[in-house]
C-alpha cells in the first residue's frame, strides 16, 4: 500500500509537472503564432496590401502584442482600408479612364473599353477599341465615348448601345489627346505630331475642319478655358534645331492664334484663371509665367521650383495658383500680388495635380504612386496607399466626393474624398484649462489658472476679459447667452454672472469636477466628479435627483431630445441611460472605462469611445449597439457633426479621427494635430470642430 501510494504520489507529481510543461509549450506556441501572425501582417502592410494587413495585426493585438510599431501599422492600415470603397481587378493595366455623371469608361492595354457603372465599378459592357488606346472621355451630355490612340486614330462611340458611330485617322502616329469642348459639338485632338486638329461632332458624325502645324513641338496635352473656345498646348517638347525666338501658342476653335513669346523653355503645364483672361504656364527650368491671353503679353514671372513644374492649377475665385514640380514641392502663389505663399514637400517626384471642382480640395499624384488630398491652406488631409505597378489614370468625381484611380496592377479603385479642413487658428493663454462655447456659436470662452476668463470671437479678432476668474478646478460651462458660467471651486458648484456675482450654488464632489454640463433649456445642471456618482440638480429649486444605484461615472451627457434625460459612460465599460421618467437601461460595451460619450444631434445615435482604442456605435431607441471602430487611440473625446452622419474623435496624445455613422462605421480622416490635446468641441450650428492644444486652438470644417 505504501508502495502504490508513493507510486501515485509520483505519477501526480510527474502529471503536475508534464501539465505546467504543456502550459509553458502552449504559451510559448501561442507566443510564436502571435509573432508569425503580426510579422505576416508587417509583411502584407510594407507590400502595400492594407486589407490583408489589417486583421493580421488586429489579431495579434488582440492576442496581447502591444508595441509602438504594431499600433502605427494598424492605424495606417485601419486609415487606408476604411477610405477604399470598392476595388475591381481587371487583369490589364488601365490606361485611360473617363467620366460621366452616371457612367465611367475605362480603357485597357488590350485595346479594351469598358463602360461600367460609377458606384459599384459593375462592368455594363465593353468594346475593342483602336489599337494602342491613348485616352478615353466623355461628350459632356454623357451620350458620347471619345477614344484616340494608335495610328492617329480619333474615334466616336455611342454609350447607350457601344456601337460606334464614327472614326476619322488624322495622324500616321498616336494621338495623345482628344478633348471634347463643354457644348460637345467640337473634338481638339493632338499627337506625336506636332499639329492640333479640331474636329466638328454633330452627334453621330465626326468631320475635320482644321490642322494646325506647330514646327517646334510634340504635342502631350491641351487646356481648354473656361468657356470652352480657346486652348493651349501643354508639356510641348522642341524637336529639331531651337527656334530663334521661343513662342507658344493659344489657338481659338476658329484657327486664329496668339503667340505666347519669351518663354523659358518647353512647357510643361498651363492652367487657365476662371475668367479665362489670364494664362499661366510653366516649363522645365520651374519658373511659372502669368499672361495676358487675349494680347499674349507676358504679366510675370514666378520662379521658386527647382526643376521642371509639372501641374499647374487654379482656385475656383482666381485668387491662388497652385503648381506641382518634380522637385516633389507644391506650392501655392498669391496670384494679386506675385508672390509664394506655401511651399510644402508632396512626393518624391510629382506627377500631375487636380484642383476639385467644388475648389476646396488640390489632388497631387506623383512617381511614388501615391494619391494626395490638400486643403487650400497647404496642409495634407490624406494620403492613399501607393497603387501597385504605378499610377495610370486618376479622375476626382466631385459631386459624390470620391477620387477613382487606374493602376498599371489592372486594378480600378475607388476612395473617399471626404476630409476635414483647418480653418483657424485662435491664440489662448498658454495655462488655458478648457473652453465652451455660447449658443450662437460666434464665441467662447477660455479659462485659465493665472487669470480671469477671456472670451473670444470665433475668428480671433476679438478677445474681451471677464471678471470671473477659473480659481482650481478646470470643469465650467457658459450659457447660450453668454451671460452666466456654472464653474467648479474646490468641491462646490457655482453658477455666476459675468460680473463674478453668485447667482446659485451647489455641493459637488469632495475630490472636484471632473465635468459640469447644462442641459438645452439651462433648466437642469449635471456634475461628475472622477468616477464618482453623477451629480443631478435642478438649478431654480435646486433639487437633486440621486441615481439609484452606485456607479462610477466616466462621461456624461444630457440627452439631445428630453429635457433632463442623461446618458452615462461607466468606468466599467458601461452605458448608462438615465432617464427623468421610467427604468434606467443598461448596455455593457467594454470590459474597460468609457472614455467619452455623445449623441447625435437627430437623436438616433450614441457614441461611445472606450479605454481599448475602440469607438460603439449605439441606436439609442432600441439600445443596441450596431457599430464598432478599431481607433488606434485612446479617445478621450467625442462628438457628432451637426447633420448626424460623423463622428470626430480627439485624444490626449494630440490624435483627431473623423468616422462616418452611414452605411457603417468608417473612418474617412484622421490627424497629428499636436503633442497633446486637452479638448475637442463640436460646434452643431456651424458643421465645424476646435481642438484646445498647448498652443492654442484650432478650428476645423467639416
Amino acid at each position: 500500500l505504501v508502495q502504490a501510494n508513493g507510486r501515485a504520489e509520483a505519477n501526480a507529481v510527474e502529471a503536475r509537472k508534464n501539465a505546467v510543461e504543456a502550459r509553458k509549450n502552449a504559451s510559448e506556441s501561442a507566443e510564436r503564432l502571435t509573432l508569425m501572425t503580426a510579422e505576416q501582417g508587417r509583411q502584407a502592410f510594407l507590400a502595400g496590401r492594407p486589407a490583408e494587413a489589417l486583421p493580421l495585426l488586429t489579431a495579434a493585438a488582440d492576442a496581447g502584442l502591444d508595441n509602438a510599431g504594431l499600433r502605427y501599422m494598424a492605424a495606417k492600415a485601419t486609415r487606408a482600408v476604411t477610405s477604399l470603397r470598392r476595388s475591381v481587378e481587371l487583369g490589364v493595366s488601365v490606361a485611360s479612364i473617363g467620366m460621366a455623371p452616371t457612367q465611367i469608361a475605362i480603357a485597357t492595354f488590350d485595346n479594351v473599353v469598358t463602360l461600367a457603372e460609377p458606384r459599384s465599378l459593375q462592368a455594363i459592357g465593353t468594346f475593342a477599341a483602336p489599337k494602342d488606346v491613348r485616352m478615353v472621355r466623355f461628350t459632356p451630355d454623357g451620350k458620347t465615348i471619345v477614344v484616340c490612340g494608335g495610328a492617329g486614330s480619333l474615334s466616336v462611340w455611342d454609350a447607350a448601345t457601344l456601337a460606334r458611330l464614327d472614326e476619322l485617322t488624322l495622324d500616321s502616329l498616336p494621338l495623345t489627346v482628344c478633348l471634347p469642348t463643354p457644348d460637345g459639338k467640337t473634338i481638339i485632338a493632338g499627337g506625336l505630331f506636332s499639329q492640333a486638329h479640331t474636329v466638328d461632332f454633330d452627334g453621330r458624325h465626326l468631320k475635320k475642319r482644321a490642322t494646325q502645324q506647330y514646327i517646334t513641338s510634340t504635342i502631350r496635352m491641351m487646356r481648354l478655358n473656361p468657356a470652352g473656345n480657346r486652348f493651349v498646348v501643354t508639356m510641348a517638347e522642341a524637336v529639331g534645331p531651337p527656334p530663334a525666338i521661343k513662342r507658344h501658342p493659344i489657338q481659338s476653335l476658329n484657327g486664329d492664334l496668339v503667340w505666347l513669346e519669351g518663354l523659358h523653355g518647353p512647357i510643361r503645364s498651363a492652367a487657365w484663371s476662371p475668367d479665362g483672361k489670364i494664362v499661366f504656364t510653366a516649363g522645365e527650368d520651374g519658373i511659372i509665367s502669368r499672361w495676358d491671353s487675349l494680347t499674349g503679353r507676358k504679366l510675370s514671372d514666378l520662379p521658386g521650383h527647382r526643376g521642371a513644374v509639372v501641374g499647374l492649377g487654379t482656385s475656383v475665385d482666381g485668387s491662388l495658383l497652385f503648381s506641382l514640380g518634380t522637385d516633389g514641392t507644391l506650392r501655392s502663389w498669391d496670384v494679386q500680388k506675385g508672390t509664394q505663399r506655401t511651399s510644402v514637400p508632396a512626393h518624391d517626384r510629382g506627377r500631375e495635380l487636380i484642383i476639385v471642382e467644388s475648389g476646396d480640395v488640390v489632388v497631387t499624384t506623383g512617381a511614388d504612386s501615391v494619391i494626395k488630398m490638400w486643403s487650400l491652406g497647404g496642409q495634407l488631409r490624406r494620403a492613399l496607399p501607393p497603387q501597385a505597378g504605378g499610377l495610370a489614370s486618376v479622375v476626382v468625381d466631385a459631386p459624390n466626393q470620391r477620387i477613382i484611380a487606374g493602376a498599371l496592377d489592372g486594378a480600378v479603385r475607388i476612395y473617399d474624398l471626404n476630409a476635414v479642413d483647418f480653418h483657424a487658428e485662435i491664440a489662448v493663454a498658454p495655462d488655458t484649462a478648457g473652453i465652451a462655447f455660447d449658443g450662437p456659436e460666434t464665441s467662447f470662452i477660455a479659462g485659465s489658472f493665472d487669470g480671469p476668463f477671456v472670451r473670444h470671437s470665433v475668428d480671433g479678432l476679438t478677445a474681451a476679459p471677464l471678471r470671473p476668474k477659473l480659481v482650481e478646478d478646470r470643469a465650467f460651462v457658459i450659457s447660450a447667452d453668454g451671460k452666466r458660467i456654472a464653474t467648479d471651486h474646490s468641491g462646490t458648484i457655482q453658477i455666476i454672472d459675468t460680473e463674478g456675482r453668485i447667482e446659485h450654488e451647489f455641493p459637488g464632489h469632495a475630490d472636484s469636477e471632473a465635468m459640469v454640463l447644462l442641459n438645452a433649456a439651462e433648466t437642469h445642471l449635471l456634475a461628475t466628479g472622477n468616477f464618482n456618482m453623477p451629480l443631478l440638480y435642478e438649478i431654480e429649486s435646486g433639487k437633486q435627483r440621486v441615481f439609484p444605484e452606485s456607479v462610477g461615472t466616466a462621461a456624461a451627457i444630457f440627452a439631445t431630445n428630453a429635457k433632463s434625460d442623461v446618458w452615462l459612460g461607466t468606468d466599467k465599460g458601461e452605458v448608462i441611460f438615465w432617464p427623468e421618467q421610467g427604468p434606467v437601461r443598461k448596455l455593457r460595451v467594454a470590459k474597460t472605462l468609457a472614455l467619452a460619450i455623445a449623441q447625435s444631434a437627430d437623436g438616433q445615435w450614441v457614441a461611445v469611445t472606450t479605454f481599448d482604442q475602440r469607438v460603439h456605435l449605439i441606436r439609442a431607441d432600441s439600445f443596441e449597439e450596431v457599430g464598432l471602430g478599431i481607433t488606434g487611440v485612446g479617445g478621450a473625446w467625442v462628438g457628432f457633426s451637426s447633420d448626424s452622419k460623423l463622428i470626430v474623435l480627439g485624444d490626449r496624445t494630440g490624435n483627431v479621427q473623423v468616422w462616418s455613422v452611414s452605411p457603417q462605421l468608417q473612418m474617412v480622416d484622421t490627424r497629428k494635430v499636436g503633442q497633446r490635446l486637452f479638448q475637442l468641441t463640436l460646434l452643431q450650428k456651424s458643421a465645424r470642430f476646435l481642438t484646445l492644444t498647448p498652443s492654442g486652438v484650432l478650428i476645423w470644417d467639416l
